[in-house]
């Protein structure tokens, strides 16, 4: 009997030191960490935390989710490269630039502060400009309403009559584009009749009511200058011309 005993309480002791622990994947260590209010509380296990991290927040989308919007998508391209005009686009106009040929943007110009002038808008004239074309258009006068005539410098000296012999200077030019084919400053005046047809009509016109020492510019049409023939190859035919004279003398 009393080896019966010692041999059940050798396997009793066996029982007790050779038991299989559990292992490490089976049962993972709980760590504790203090919340917010001080007390301790458990931490999520991994799997609920992984579980947890792929889950969206209330209030977003995930990146590529239908609905989600891009930021791409949120702003209109400022140019649409196109080889040909396929029809309108809202907020688009069809044209070649500087990026090619395709739609741009369209960008509506905007006054500059101050007062400034747009790109492409015509300069508008000063109120002294536009006073001065008036005041210079007011001193124009014509023979007959063909021959235009402005004083620049008024005479003092004796009037100029039909019959006398006067001396004048003057510069010639091309009224359609200001060249000068003639001139006689420098040099000696030229001496005429005023009046005998000595000279082309535009002058025996155009000098009427001059006085020694004025001065005058003369628009002559081509009819009262060299009309169909013209003058050599300096005047062509059917030329307008301007001439600046001055009054030398008159006797």
């Amino acid at each position: 009997q009393e080896e019966e005993e010692e041999e059940e309480e050798e396997v009793a002791t066996k029982g007790k030191t050779g038991a299989k622990r559990p292992a490490a994947q089976d049962q993972a260590p709980t760590k504790k960490a203090k919340g917010t209010d001080g007390k301790t509380v458990s931490a999520p296990s991994p799997a609920a935390a992984k579980a947890a991290a792929g889950t969206p927040k209330a209030g977003k989308q995930a990146v590529g989710s239908p609905g989600a919007a891009s930021p791409a998508a949120s702003k209109p391209a400022d140019f649409i490269p196109s080889p040909k005009f396929t029809g309108s686009k809202a907020g688009m106009v069809f044209k070649k630039d500087a990026k090619g040929l395709g739609y741009y943007k369209d960008v509506k110009p905007v006054a500059s502060p101050g007062g400034a002038r747009v790109p492409g808008q015509p300069k508008k004239a000063s109120a002294d400009e536009w006073a001065s074309k008036k005041v210079d258009a007011m001193a124009w006068k014509s023979f007959n309403g063909n021959l235009k005539y402005r004083d620049t410098v008024q005479g003092n000296g004796a009037p100029i009559r039909k019959g006398m012999t006067v001396q004048m200077h003057y510069t010639g030019k091309l009224t359609k584009n200001g060249r000068q084919f003639d001139s006689s400053v420098g040099r000696k005046p030229l001496t005429f009749r005023y009046g005998a047809g000595e000279v082309i009509k535009g002058w025996d016109v155009g000098m009427e009511g001059m006085r020694e020492g004025g001065k005058r510019t003369l628009n002559i049409p081509s009819a009262l200058g060299y009309g169909k023939r013209g003058a050599g190859k300096d005047i062509p035919p059917n030329s307008d011309l301007t001439f600046e004279v001055q009054l030398v003398r008159c006797k």
